[in-house]
């Protein structure tokens, strides 16, 4: 069975689980802290140990003194190895020959903008050229006007004999004024056509020069990369196969000889290097989970606190809210799953027994269909409960009150 509580208490509800969910989440913090710093010192001191096998490891391969089963691993390993390493050489293959093709494109194209540049300077200066000689003959044409004009304007009285000729000189003159103006804005345009074609062109020249500048970077610095690699194929090979073998290595084999001690060492702090790899992953999985639940409460904690101030605003009779056993049991889980990730220093120093705890409240309390259906459960209970306020007296005493 659920639990009836009115509004404010339902309200005090929400906010105590919240609470218990960020305390919840502050706990597993501290451990992840713990986890942390336990780690960094676990892996100095693996990768310290790796390093002194590796080298007995490589200086066995050199004598040929590998133990049989070691030989026999480590063979398996370089086959892994070897395809890894031909397939990272066909990558980088790929890649200079993509940075190559960038480059020789930004080549072609600056090319094609110096031609189209070089293409359009004639055309553009031809029309310069010609608007020059029109505007010219136009401002000659003018000049002749006006001076024909002056004359039949003569002191005292040629204005008067000649105000026929003077009138259809002006409006020649007018007209073709009209011309030359219409021919020094073409002028103009032509001039600032050819500018912003200039400027487009160096604008892109120096992008296409940066762009071959560093696709061609990208290809030497991958080119040097590549011939590395195939320079000494057979040494980084057998160093990764030695590595990969070193690094996967759960238990000493029996014929391991003067490698037995430090392989022990080395296979000690591989068991406590995944532990907490596998604990750092449980710990990111579970904050993300109270992390998005914690959002979602406080989004319904909001509404519920809108529909509480309704009520004492217009003073209306108070909610029974009636939570499900669905919801009551979700929220019981916070007290034990605070218990089982409290102590922080007894669980950094055993993150598979944290992996564990948290394992079990991630499957049977924390799953998708747990929470969706708790968060369902609150909505249909509040939206039971705000039904009583959907009569007629009531409506009108909100809408009464409102005004």
């Amino acid at each position: 069975m659920g639990e009836k509580m009115n509004l404010g208490q339902f309200y005090n509800f929400l906010r105590t689980a919240r609470r218990r969910i960020a305390d919840v989440y502050r706990e597993i913090e501290e451990v992840q802290y713990q986890f942390n710093d336990l780690y960094a010192s676990v892996m100095q001191n693996w990768q310290e140990q790796a390093s002194a096998c590796l080298t007995i490891l490589q200086q066995q391969i050199e004598k040929k003194s590998l133990p049989p089963s070691l030989a026999a691993q480590l063979e398996g390993r370089l086959k892994e190895e070897r395809e890894k390493f031909d397939k990272e050489v066909a990558d980088l293959c790929q890649r200079v020959a993509a940075q190559r093709d960038t480059a020789h494109a930004a080549l072609m194209n600056a090319q094609d903008q110096i031609a189209a540049l070089r293409k359009s300077n004639p055309e553009l200066n031809a029309r310069e050229e010609e608007l020059k000689a029109r505007r010219v003959s136009l401002e000659t044409e003018l000049a002749a006007i006006q001076n024909n004009i002056n004359r039949l304007n003569s002191f005292p009285v040629g204005w008067i004999r000649n105000a026929g000729a003077i009138r259809q000189l002006r409006q020649q003159h007018a007209a073709l004024q009209k011309n030359l103006e219409g021919v020094i804005t073409e002028l103009r345009a032509v001039r600032q056509e050819w500018q912003e074609r200039k400027m487009e062109a160096e604008r892109q020249q120096a992008q296409l020069k940066a762009d071959w500048q560093a696709a061609s970077i990208e290809a030497a610095q991958l080119q040097a990369q590549l011939d590395a690699l195939v320079a000494n194929q057979e040494a980084i090979v057998l160093r990764r196969a030695a590595e990969a073998l070193l690094v996967e290595m759960k238990e000493v084999p029996p014929d391991a000889g003067e490698l037995s001690e430090p392989l022990q060492k080395l296979v000690e702090l591989n068991t406590s290097r995944e532990g907490y790899q596998r604990g750092l992953t449980s710990v990111a999985e579970v904050l993300g989970l109270l992390k998005g639940l914690g959002e979602g409460m406080d989004r319904f904690i909001t509404s519920v606190s809108t529909v509480f101030e309704e009520q004492r605003r217009y003073q209306l009779p108070d909610l029974e809210v009636d939570i499900s056993k669905t919801v009551a049991d979700f929220h019981n889980m916070w007290g034990e799953f605070q218990s089982k990730v409290k102590d922080e220093k007894y669980l950094g120093a055993r993150p598979l027994e944290f992996s564990e705890r948290i394992h079990y409240f991630i499957k049977a309390k924390l799953t998708e269909e747990t929470i969706e259906r708790m968060f369902e459960d609150l909505g249909a209970s509040l939206n039971a409960a705000t039904k009583a306020w959907d009569s007629k007296d009531l409506t009108g005493r909100r809408k009464k009150r409102g005004r």
